[in-house]
């Protein structure tokens, strides 16, 4: 379940829902994608999954055994693979010729949080909020025809800011 404040003229409006948040949000992604055609477009798609608190996520979308008391690490492996299953639906919705020409940009935020991590990690990696490669190694993935080297993996060190030029540059 979530809420959620939306403005409107008449001043803010409290939503809520009892359905999966990943889930609506790619509902919305797929409805807008669909009334743009075949203009040229950009969708940025912020998921807030997976985060505390952890949930239970539909079941068709993850293969984890999980319920409401399962231990935090495995609901968030859970909550992560079922954000990896709806940024699927979003990319096998899309037309090929559309797919071919579409850059994809999936950036995690900020490192995993220390509660899900197991014992090892935490002493090793650290996590979310540390200088330690947990907490400042997050994933960037840039897949489409514009990308120069598929499937090469660079050491960098990248923020979000950094993309600023190149999503301009795109458009």
């Amino acid at each position: 379940q979530w809420t959620k404040n939306v403005a409107t003229k008449a001043g803010a409006v409290q939503l809520e829902s009892d359905h999966y948040a990943t889930s609506d949000n790619v509902d919305d992604a797929l409805r807008l994608i669909g009334k743009w055609g075949d203009r040229p477009w950009f969708l940025w798609l912020a998921f807030n999954a997976p985060h505390a608190p952890w949930h239970v996520p539909p079941a068709e979308l993850h293969t984890l055994p999980v319920d409401a008391s399962s231990p935090s690490a495995l609901l968030y492996r859970a909550d992560l693979e079922a954000l990896d299953t709806e940024l699927g639906r979003v990319l096998s919705s899309l037309p090929a010729d559309v797919r071919d020409r579409t850059t994809v940009i999936v950036l995690g935020d900020n490192g995993t949080p220390e509660q899900v991590l197991p014992s090892p990690a935490k002493a090793a990696e650290g996590e979310k909020g540390t200088a330690y490669e947990g907490g400042i190694r997050v994933p960037l993935i840039v897949s489409g025809a514009r990308v120069v080297q598929p499937g090469r993996e660079v050491g960098a060190l990248v923020h979000v800011v950094d993309l600023f030029d190149t999503v301009v540059e795109l458009a």
